[in-house]
């Protein structure tokens, strides 16, 4: 098809590993890839779902060293979340529906596990939703209940459409400081368009044009 590469999207980031003739070290610590470069044939995979979220992160939060962030799921962004966590210095802590999928999650990056349901109980700065809970057309569901969310600072959805979910509106009724998924969705599209072109994209033009196209649909 003479393209430079794809993106990949849920559920799809950990089964496309096995196509790939190559997966770089920080997608395949990650075990999810997002971000596939095509070299003149050969596949290689890479991930810049954590680079999206820590840049979203830090503008929001300026430090994540130290902080104690609760992320909710188990999936490939979820991990790529922990990852990112990780790395900057912060404390993630993993809440899933499926205790089987998040105690996995936890002991493989020597993390806490909550089930979904305990989420409630753990005092943190952050809450972060890496689940599709919430996401169209799904617009009136939420991961937690809003009572869990009197426990953080901050609350995050990776969610980008609608652009405020019900998480992040009862997260606001709770005097939250809330972050939609439009940011990170920006950041990590914008290092995919590094690696495809090798060259910086404009970040604010780009924000400008999926906003435009999500008022489109109705945000």
């Amino acid at each position: 098809m003479d393209i430079r590469g794809v993106s990949v999207t849920i559920p799809f980031k950990a089964a496309v590993m096995a196509y790939l003739d190559e997966v770089d070290d920080d997608a395949l610590k990650i075990g999810a890839v997002n971000t596939i470069v095509n070299d003149n044939g050969r596949l290689k995979g890479c991930n810049t779902d954590w680079m999206g979220l820590v840049r979203s992160l830090e503008d929001a939060l300026v430090d994540i060293k130290g902080k104690v962030f609760v992320i909710l799921g188990a999936g490939g962004t979820a991990r790529a979340a922990v990852f990112g966590i990780l790395r900057k210095g912060g404390i993630p802590i993993i809440a899933n529906r499926s205790k089987e999928r998040g105690e996995h999650l936890a002991r493989e990056w020597g993390c806490s596990f909550y089930p979904l349901t305990d989420a409630g109980k753990v005092n943190a700065d952050c809450l972060i939703n890496t689940t599709p809970v919430g996401m169209t057309p799904e617009e009136d569901e939420s991961p937690v209940e809003s009572t869990v969310l009197r426990n953080f600072r901050w609350v995050v959805d990776v969610i980008y459409n609608p652009l405020k979910t019900k998480l992040l509106r009862d997260a606001e009724k709770s005097d939250c400081i809330i972050m939609p998924g439009v940011d990170m969705f920006v950041h990590q599209g914008a290092e995919q368009i590094k690696l495809w072109t090798g060259k910086e994209p404009p970040r604010t033009f780009m924000k400008q044009v999926v906003m435009e196209k999500l008022r489109q649909y109705g945000n």
